[in-house]
C-alpha cells in the first residue's frame, strides 16, 4: 500500500499539462465512471435496507433504554423524596406516641406511689390502733393485777394490824369493795 501512495503522490503534485505530456495519467471511461456510480449506488441500497434499519432500531433501542433509565431514575428521586418525608412523619408520630406512653407512665407511677401511699398510712394507723388496743388491754391487766396485788397487800397489813385471823368470805368482800372505790 504504501508503494501505491509513494507511486501517486508525484502525480497528484504535477500540473496537469506534465502529467499529459508524460503520457502517465489516462480520464476514467464514462462507463466506468457509470459502473462505480452504480456500485456505489447499489452498496448505498444494500446499506440503507439491511444495514441501516438494524442500526437504527439498535439506536432506538438504545435511546429508549437511556430514556427509561432516566424516567427511572427520576421516579426512584421521588421515591426517595417521599420516603424520607414518610420516614420524618413516621419519626415524629413516634416521638408523639413515646412522649404519651411517658406521661401516662409518670401518671401510673404518681397513682401507684399515691396508692401506695395510702396503703402505708392505713396500715400505719391500722398498726397504731393495734398498738393503743394492745397498751390498753394490758394497761387493763396490770390495772387489775394492781388492784389484786393491793387487795392482797392490805389484807396482808390489815391481818399484822389486827394480828387476828379474818375471814377469807369477807376479806374477799372487802377487797372487792375497795377496788370498785378505787376504780371510781
Amino acid at each position: 500500500m504504501m508503494n501505491i501512495f509513494t507511486k501517486a503522490l508525484p502525480l497528484l503534485l504535477l500540473p496537469a499539462p506534465a502529467l499529459a505530456a508524460e503520457g502517465g495519467l489516462k480520464l476514467l471511461s464514462f462507463t466506468t465512471l457509470l459502473g462505480e456510480i452504480a456500485t456505489f449506488g447499489i452498496l448505498i441500497w444494500v446499506m440503507m435496507k439491511y444495514v441501516w434499519p438494524p442500526l437504527m432500531n439498535a439506536i432506538e433501542t438504545r435511546q429508549k433504554e437511556i430514556a427509561d433509565g432516566l424516567a427511572a431514575a427520576e421516579e426512584g428521586k421521588q421515591a426517595l423524596s417521599s420516603a424520607s418525608a414518610r420516614k420524618d412523619e413516621l419519626l415524629a408520630e413516634a416521638r408523639a406516641k413515646a412522649s404519651v406512653y411517658i406521661a401516662e407512665g409518670e401518671k401510673r407511677r404518681s397513682e401507684i406511689v399515691e396508692a401506695a401511699r395510702g396503703e402505708a398510712e392505713s396500715e400505719n394507723a391500722r398498726i397504731l390502733e393495734q398498738g393503743r388496743q394492745k397498751l390498753e388491754s394490758e394497761r387493763a391487766a396490770m390495772c387489775r393485777e394492781l388492784e389484786a396485788k393491793v387487795g392482797e397487800l392490805v389484807i396482808a397489813g390489815a391481818s399484822k394490824v389486827l394480828a387476828r385471823e379474818v375471814d377469807i368470805g369477807v376479806h374477799v368482800d372487802i377487797v372487792d369493795s375497795l377496788k370498785q372505790n378505787l376504780r371510781s
